[in-house]
């Protein structure tokens, strides 16, 4: 399976090792991630706090870069950028005319339709499946464990589908 990477201004600095991290398990699952070629931040926050058309033209312009690459879809690992990138992706796919008014800032149509999936989808989406108990090589079932993955992964249900 082949998917577009797109590592966010975070793996690529202060979160490097959740980069390597996603590197190892994709490689491990069998998936090949494929960073988008020139692709740029994502806004995150600032952008959607700054103005709509600026947000979502960002991870449009990443999403457009992605749908050129003939992948499977968009792997994502920081929760950021991933809610970001998916709402931006529903919002186009779902509003015609803010659409429209992206075509206009890209200078190209981006129509919403680019599969967006966090890593930890991926990582879900293999736990059924009977090689995955043969990819583990410690038992870590004597752990007591907490997860944390933060609201952006889930939040809007509608648009996040987690």
């Amino acid at each position: 399976m082949k998917y577009a990477f797109y590592p966010g201004c975070s793996l690529e600095s202060s979160a490097s090792e959740y980069r390597i991290s996603t590197e190892k398990v994709a490689s491990s699952l069998g998936i090949d991630l494929v960073e988008i070629p020139n692709w740029i931040c994502c806004g995150s926050t600032p952008a959607h706090m700054t103005g709509e058309v600026l947000s979502l033209a960002l991870s449009a312009y990443n999403l457009l870069l992605a749908s050129r690459m003939k992948t499977e879809g968009v792997i994502v690992s920081c929760a950021s950028c991933y809610n970001r990138l998916k709402h931006a992706n529903h919002t186009l796919r779902k509003d015609a005319t803010k659409r429209d008014r992206i075509a206009g800032v890209l200078d190209e149509p981006y129509d919403g339709n680019v599969r967006v999936m966090h890593m930890l989808e991926v990582v879900m989406d293999f736990l059924d499946k009977p090689a995955f108990r043969d990819l583990v090589k410690s038992d870590l079932s004597h752990l007591r464990v907490a997860s944390y993955y933060g609201c952006l992964l889930v939040r809007p249900p509608e648009v996040t589908h987690f």
